[in-house]
């Protein structure tokens, strides 16, 4: 062992007492370091996997067009620009490597329309529902009824919307051809008795831009919640992309494809001036006219219909899932520059900008986290440096005398360093070691919430601070910092202790 270490672990011995205070100093800032650390990494960790997998994606696709980046929580109610060439413009986007899957959709603010005569605003998701399934791995629990089938209508009304339908219509909401039982039902429906109107269909109007939405009735198939975050989430309520398209007034398409010649096409367009000319020519001309489109009512007739393809519809927005370990700001840039590129008229926008105000304050909780730990990291500097400093002025004789015998300031400096390292590793470690232990006690306590607040804290329903290797690592590197920091001036201070000091004080 160094000659410098053994004096330092005698020194800390020799003085106990500011050795203790120190040592609970380092211990008392780690453990809130770890904790805020812990805190933040699972704040980071719970939306990923809530928001980003489950609900969002990494990035959604929009329209060029698009100014407004709220796509998904827009609180001004806008309508997203139409996207009318998905099929096309698909396995162009598929040639872009950072990207895994997509999702194309439709988003859209909409009207419930009551026989209150008050209308309630709310989102709706337009999906295929077995893709959007498997997308987002089966991110919904059905409460009531079930999910949507193949190419059925229908709406999934989330628990949120059910709940706030009620407080302002007094109608519960049922599934269709599902009995209801009051006595399963809420308290505050119970209150209602034989006056409570049971739903099993809304009626939904769209705001289009272009005034071009209509009124749609659709039945209920199911209640249903979001695995996770559901009183923030749950805004939305899913309907399949035939109704979304119907209510937005979206244009959807099939195969079906027929070829007319220019002349006749010309003529089905013509006005009717344009058509009494015809009257003009001779009636060879006419009989000419007549059964050339004879003929081609005969194509229209005789093609066999296709079934619709939903590819060919329009959507508004594509959700993305982002190959793994790719970093968000940098991929987003980089598929942005590819798009204009290629000529696709889309652009990338982030999870967090598209869901608005919630990503916001998402950050906001993120970075008051930062900024929380960032100031016991600061405060802790201070208390130790200035307990570092009077217990450096206090050994002034201890000091001087080691000068006096030859002792180099270098050696004085490597000893302050083995004192303050011998106190961090050991008060440090066991703040980081409390912190651990108190973050894994309060993930198995599965504190849970419904506050909206505190769910974008928690990063879900339920509080689960983490620690990874990269989190630890992080609150060895803070430990370290203190300690480098906080003996600078200390240290200082030793090194201008001379002989002639220690005479002057004994």
């Amino acid at each position: 062992m160094p000659i410098e270490l053994k004096i330092a672990w005698r020194n800390l011995f020799r003085h106990k007492g500011k050795s203790l205070v120190i040592g609970l100093i380092l211990c008392l800032g780690t453990f809130i370091m770890t904790i805020g650390n812990g805190v933040i990494n699972g704040l980071n960790t719970g939306l990923q996997e809530n928001i980003v997998n489950n609900f969002s994606g990494d990035l959604v696709l929009v329209s060029d067009k698009q100014i407004e980046k709220t796509v998904l929580a827009s609180m001004t109610g806008h309508t997203l620009k139409p996207i009318t060439n998905y099929s096309e413009l698909k396995p162009k986007i598929l040639t872009i490597s950072s990207i895994d899957k997509i999702l194309p959709a439709g988003a859209g603010y909409v009207w419930v329309l009551n026989e209150n005569g008050n209308p309630l605003d709310q989102y709706l998701l337009g999906v295929d529902i077995e893709s959007y399934s498997k997308f987002f791995n089966n991110n919904l629990i059905i409460e009531k009824g079930s999910l949507l089938k193949k190419d059925q209508r229908g709406v999934l009304v989330s628990t949120r919307m059910r709940d706030w339908y009620f407080d302002f219509t007094d109608s519960w909401t049922v599934p269709i051809n599902t009995p209801f039982d009051i006595t399963t039902a809420p308290e505050k429906v119970q209150k209602n008795g034989t006056s409570l109107q049971i739903k099993n269909s809304i009626v939904y109007m769209g705001l289009s831009s272009k005034n071009a939405s209509l009124d749609i009735l659709t039945d209920v198939i199911g209640i249903v919640k979001f695995k996770e975050l559901n009183s923030i989430l749950g805004f939305y309520c899913i309907v399949d992309m035939s109704s979304f398209r119907e209510c937005m007034g979206y244009f959807e398409s099939s195969n079906n494809t027929v070829y007319i010649s220019k002349k006749n096409k010309n003529l089905m367009t013509s006005d009717l001036e344009s058509i009494d000319t015809l009257f003009n020519d001779s009636f060879e001309t006419i009989n000419e006219s007549t059964t050339e489109i004879k003929n081609d009512l005969t194509k229209i007739k005789n093609i066999a219909p296709s079934p619709l393809t939903e590819e060919l519809g329009t959507y508004n927005i594509i959700f993305v899932k982002l190959k793994k370990d790719l970093n968000l700001h940098k991929t987003i840039t980089k598929i942005n520059t590819l798009l204009k590129e290629k000529k696709i008229p889309l652009q990338a926008i982030s999870w967090n900008e598209a869901i608005g105000m919630f990503g916001q304050i998402a950050m906001l909780m993120k970075g008051a986290l930062f900024l929380f730990v960032l100031f016991i990291f600061i405060v802790a500097i201070i208390i130790i440096m200035n307990t570092l400093s009077m217990a450096t002025m206090e050994r002034i004789p201890e000091i001087g005398m080691m000068r006096a015998i030859g002792t180099k300031k270098r050696f004085i400096q490597t000893m302050f360093l083995a004192e303050t390292g011998l106190l961090s590793f050991v008060f440090g470690g066991l703040g980081i070691l409390i912190g651990s232990i108190t973050i894994i006690g309060c993930r198995l306590l599965n504190l849970s919430t419904t506050h909206e607040m505190l769910q974008i804290l928690y990063g879900g329903d339920t509080f689960s601070p983490s620690l990874d290797l990269i989190s630890v690592s992080l609150c060895v590197l803070q430990l370290g910092l203190i300690v480098c920091l906080s003996s600078i001036y200390p240290i200082y201070l030793a090194r201008k202790i001379s002989p002639l000091d220690s005479v002057l004080r004994s």
